[in-house]
């Protein structure tokens, strides 16, 4: 099992510019533990194995079993400023999202038709040690346009269930290549509709500091 070494710290305590904050909660655990981590060696870690892996927490030497459950990125620099761990209890079932892998390649892909990915992870309930890193969709039982693989397709390791009772849930599908340019082109118009009400908004709101500040004079 992957190591990860954190630091406690106070509430408000500032952090080095080369760290992380983040927090440490669960069942297990009397109260919260706020903590900081190195910002190089968490974000190689998570890069590596995602929120989906159990990771031996260093707490100045005690020990959790954690999942990365939540992180947070500074907008404006395109960083991570905040993350949450969540201390499992050993022998107690638990949500977490797995990510789907997709093999293989789509026979209806090669006669012209476009892959539709409608999901890309999905929440499983299963113990700890029994979490798979990912889950294989293979792209090959897309012979023919139309074709789709649904969650009742997939098959999952022993100890591992879907939290979903909807199993009949699109995963992917192969979908006529006039279709998918024709939701291409509705996004587009969706966004630009979003960023003209947007402007239009900014408008009002300089309109109405210009007002404000002519009422001064």
């Amino acid at each position: 099992m992957v190591k990860l070494k954190v630091e406690k710290r106070e509430v408000k305590q500032p952090v080095r510019s080369t760290q992380i904050r983040g927090v440490v909660y669960g069942k297990e655990l009397e109260e919260n533990v706020l903590v900081s981590v190195d910002y190089n060696t968490f974000e190689k870690t998570y890069n590596e194995f995602g929120g989906s892996s159990i990771l031996t927490l260093e707490v100045e030497g005690e020990e959790h079993d954690v999942l990365i459950k939540a992180i947070q990125v500074d907008p404006r620099k395109d960083i991570i400023s905040h993350v949450d761990f969540y201390a499992v209890v050993k022998g107690q079932v638990i949500d977490v999202e797995v990510p789907f892998e997709f093999i293989g390649e789509s026979n209806a892909v090669k006669q012209g038709s476009v892959l539709n990915t409608a999901m890309h992870e999905i929440t499983v309930k299963t113990l700890p040690r029994n979490i798979p890193s990912s889950l294989e969709v293979d792209l090959s039982k897309l012979e023919n346009e139309g074709d789709a693989i649904r969650l009742e397709d997939i098959s999952l390791p022993e100890g591992v269930e879907f939290a979903t009772e909807n199993l009949e849930e699109t995963i992917v599908s192969a979908i006529p290549a006039v279709e998918a340019a024709d939701e291409i082109d509705d996004e587009e118009v969706e966004f630009a509709e979003e960023k003209e009400g947007e402007e239009g908004e900014e408008n009002k709101d300089s309109g109405g500091e210009e007002s404000k500040t002519e009422e001064k004079k």
